[in-house]
Parts: C-alpha cells; structure tokens; sequence
C-alpha cells in the first residue's frame, strides 16, 4: 500500500512538472512582469534595510526620525552620483579622443578617394565596404532599439524602486513595530529573525570591508603603473563591489578604454592585471573576508556563486552569499524538525 503511495505521489508529481513546461510558454509573459515587480520591490526592500543601521546610528546621535531617514536617502543618492560622476569623468575625454580619431579615419579614407592611382582598388573593395556597412547599420539599428526598450524598463523599474524605498524609510518605525507585534506571541520566530538580522549586518560590515581593501590595493597598483585616473579608478573599484562579477567586468573596461588612449604600454599592463587581480579578489581576499566576518568558508561560497550565475544568471550572483545566510540560519532554527515533517508527509 505505501509503495503505490508512493508512486502515485511521483506520477503526479512528474504530471505536474510535464503540465508546467507546456503551460509556461504561455503564461510566461504574465510570469516575466510579475517576477520583475517582485525583483523591483525585494531591492527597494533591501536598499531600505542597508540603510537602517545609518538610521539608527543618526537617531542615537539625537537626530529625528525623519530627518535622519532623509539624510540617508541623500546619502545613497549621492555615492550613485559619485559613481557616475566617475565615470564620465574617465570616459568623457576618452570619447571625444575617440571621435577625433574617426574623424582623421574619415579624412584619409576621402583622400585614398581622390587619388586617381587607387581608383580601380577602391571601386574593387566598394561592394564589400557597402555591405559590411549596411550590415552595421542593420546591427546599430537594432542594437539603439533594445537599448531604447532596456531604457524604458529601466527607467520604469528605477521609479517603482525609488517610489517603495521612500515608502520603507520613512516608515520604517511603524513597519518594525507591526513586524514586532506580529511575532510577539512567536518567540522563536523572533530570535530566527534577530539572529538572521545579526549575520545580515555582518555580511554587510564584510561587504564594507572589502570595498575598503579593493580602493586600497587598486589605488597602489594603479598608481605605480602610472594611470594619470589612478584615484578615480580606485575609488570606482570600490564601488563594483556592491555589484558583484558584472560591477568589476564594468570597471576594468573603463580601465582597459582609457588607458588605450594614454600608451600601448600601460594598455597591456592594465590587461594584466584586469586578468589577475579579479581572481586574487575573488578567489583569495574576499572569501578570507567573508570566512572571518560571517564564517563562510570559501569552499562553500566559490562553488555557490558558480552555481547560482548558471541557474539565474546575475540575480543569482547577487544573492548568493545572503542565500547561504539564510540556510544556515534556517538549518539552525527549524532544519531538523522541517526534515522530519518532509519525511513524515513522504511517508504517510
């Protein structure tokens, strides 16, 4: 009797399953705008509780409520400033260099043109140049249409982010207290979450050290190499690790861009250490940080992210370590007895 139980239970979990890949197709538009409102808010959500602990700091310090909550919002509008003021602070001049060197590109091409002596060359090469042209022109097309679309999404994403940040900060005290009155009566499920909250600002002190340890390490390098943008550069590696993989793949090619410009030289070695140093982070100093701070080996760590940017891609990445908080916390509370209950539903 248990066996055909338990087969019943595989079919109609295995139903379900072949149900699910016939039926998304279609319900995956609906799915994609409900899964990205769900991402919009959780990051809203988590830019609001990165920012408590500045709160508070502020109202110990005699601060009102909401003006410390106001300060904070200031203070995180203005580090995204900075990393864009940066940016265009590098890519800027490198641009219009660029641009410049078209511009000479364009005027030998009109010479080699008006030389009589290359004609029968130019008009063999014409076909070709007009199809890679149009070719290019097709791809650039394309290419300012997504760019368009993204724009809008993300614009739209950026307002609905802004909009529930505000919304959280500026009532954090009556969200903390409903949150409370909710789990007075489950003291267990409020120590789960007090002791989830203390690893979360571990992590987050971790996080702070290492963008401590990248501006340091890359402001010497960069330096010695002799990067006239040494600082900026530094500063900007700092910052990429709040955006981890994607945030330093960014940052080294602004490295990459601008140096090009300056000599072939420092291109080449920039090119080295944007191929060593990322690993040395990643591989080496940030989980040594992590093991220390939120007790995380880096055996545990490097094969999760692995895993995680494979199955959801940045998403993945980003939420890795807290997963793994999470886990461990979870395990610690209520493991055993979710296990038995999975097994004592399997069984039944």
């Amino acid at each position: 009797m248990k066996t055909t139980t338990k087969m019943i239970k595989i079919l109609l979990f295995l139903l379900i399953i072949v149900l699910g890949i016939f039926i998304f197709p279609t319900i995956r538009p609906y799915f994609d705008i409900l899964f990205n409102i769900f991402i919009n808010i959780f990051i809203a959500l988590g830019l609001a509780y990165v920012s408590y602990p500045i709160i508070k700091f502020l109202k110990n310090k005699g601060i009102p409520s909401k003006i410390a909550s106001l300060c904070t919002a200031v203070l995180l509008l203005s580090i995204v400033v900075i990393i864009i003021y940066l940016i265009v602070k590098l890519m800027y001049p490198q641009v219009l260099h660029a641009i410049n060197l078209v511009q000479k590109s364009s005027d030998s091409i009109q010479w080699i043109k008006d030389n009589h002596e290359l004609k029968n060359v130019i008009d063999y090469i014409t076909p070709y140049l007009d199809k890679i042209g149009q070719t290019l022109l097709n791809y650039i097309a394309s290419f300012t249409q997504n760019i368009i679309n993204k724009s809008t999404n993300f614009i739209a994403s950026t307002i609905l982010i802004i909009i529930m940040y505000f919304y959280a900060i500026f009532d954090h005290e009556n969200i903390i207290a409903n949150l409370k009155k909710r789990l007075e009566n489950k003291p267990k499920l409020m120590m789960f979450f007090k002791k989830l909250d203390l690893e979360f600002l571990k992590y987050i002190r971790s996080l702070a050290i290492i963008c401590a340890i990248t501006c340091l390490e890359y402001g010497i390098i960069y330096k010695i190499v002799g990067h006239p943008d040494w600082l900026s550069l530094a500063a900007l590696c700092a910052f990429s690790n709040l955006i981890p993989y994607f945030g330093g793949i960014l940052v080294n090619l602004i490295a990459l861009f601008t140096a090009i410009f300056i000599s072939p030289t420092l291109f080449f070695i920039i090119m080295a250490i944007c191929l060593i140093m990322p690993n040395i982070d990643g591989n080496v100093i940030n989980p040594l940080v992590y093991k220390n701070t939120i007790k995380i080996s880096p055996l545990v760590i490097l094969p999760g992210i692995f895993i995680a940017s494979g199955l959801f891609g940045f998403l993945g990445i980003l939420l890795t370590i807290p997963s793994i908080i999470f886990y461990r916390v979870f395990k610690e509370f209520y493991g055993k007895n979710t296990i038995a209950y999975i097994k004592k539903i399997w069984h039944s």
